[in-house]
């Protein structure tokens, strides 16, 4: 009984750490802030639905510390302890040297990069775009569909994304990660992008990701299909060529070629269920929709 009441001690104790922490803080506010502003700034009309509650459940998932505990701080140590042992080379520190502010545009630039490439090869590639699906499968974009997404999706990014940072490594302005910077800022600037507004942000819209940008990516049309992957900067798919410049409302969102269920662990499974089903060849497994 002991040892239960200890780790049960112990697992909450982590749980606070996590939801206290100053960047989590600064993100639930950021989210709130947006969730309430965006019924405001638009029709209401589809905004409350079944969906929404979903994704109530996936930002709570992540920004509540349960995903990080159970897989992503498990992964990264997993991870860490790999390099340290097969390829310590990797940890160059190679930011180090810079001025903190520099040294926050390199790594977040340098992020964003790898962000792009990873979102495309979920679209490109058959047994990824299963996992990513899910995001897509809101048919009522809403800041918290930024959160809408499996956690074999982000396992994906997290990897892609690891060798970069261990390159670079995580700087610090006078003992203060820049990660408490970059983490709420990509908070901020995705679940806007998510709100399913007609904003293009003018001339700064050529640079940073608008909500009228990203939402012809979420498009359930066959011409939007592969385009606008940019997560934070658009000139990414200026610069490689997967770029729509569409400003006008898709008449519809989601992933209409496949069965998505709308509850929060039936969506978990479902990337699984829909591999076992290829890989035995039944009929019903979903479409992979094909590129432009």
């Amino acid at each position: 009984m002991s040892a239960t009441l200890d780790a049960a001690t112990l697992l909450l104790t982590k749980a606070l750490a996590a939801w206290t922490s100053r960047e989590t803080l600064l993100c639930f506010g950021v989210m709130a802030l947006l969730v309430a502003a965006t019924p405001l700034l638009r029709t209401a009309s589809g905004y409350w639905n079944r969906g929404l509650l979903t994704d109530a459940a996936y930002t709570f998932f992540y920004l509540g510390g349960i995903f990080s505990f159970l897989a992503a701080a498990p992964l990264q140590r997993g991870l860490n302890a790999l390099v340290a042992h097969y390829v310590p080379f990797l940890r160059q520190d190679l930011l180090a040297a810079l001025h903190p502010a520099l040294a926050f545009v390199v790594l977040f630039v340098a992020m964003d990069f790898c962000s792009y490439w990873a979102h495309r090869a979920t679209h490109a590639i058959a047994p990824l775009w299963l996992f990513h699906a899910i995001h897509h499968s809101q048919a009522h974009p809403s800041a918290l569909t930024n959160f809408r997404f499996h956690a074999g999706d982000v396992f994906f990014r997290t990897l892609v994304q690891f060798v970069p940072f261990t390159l670079l490594g995580a700087p610090s302005f006078a003992g203060v990660p820049l990660l408490w910077v970059t983490v709420p800022l990509t908070v901020f600037l995705e679940a806007l992008a998510h709100c399913d507004l007609g904003w293009t942000f003018g001339p700064l819209g050529a640079v940073v990701v608008s909500p009228a940008f990203h939402r012809v990516h979420h498009s359930a049309e066959p011409r939007h299909h592969h385009r606008n992957y940019g997560i934070a900067f658009s000139f990414w798919d200026r610069l490689f060529g997967t770029a729509d410049a569409t400003t006008a409302r898709p008449a519809a969102y989601g992933v209409p070629d496949m069965e998505v269920p709308e509850s929060f662990l039936r969506q978990l499974a479902y990337p699984f269920v829909a591999l076992a089903r290829r890989a035995r060849g039944t009929a019903g497994a979903p479409v992979r929709r094909r590129a432009s």
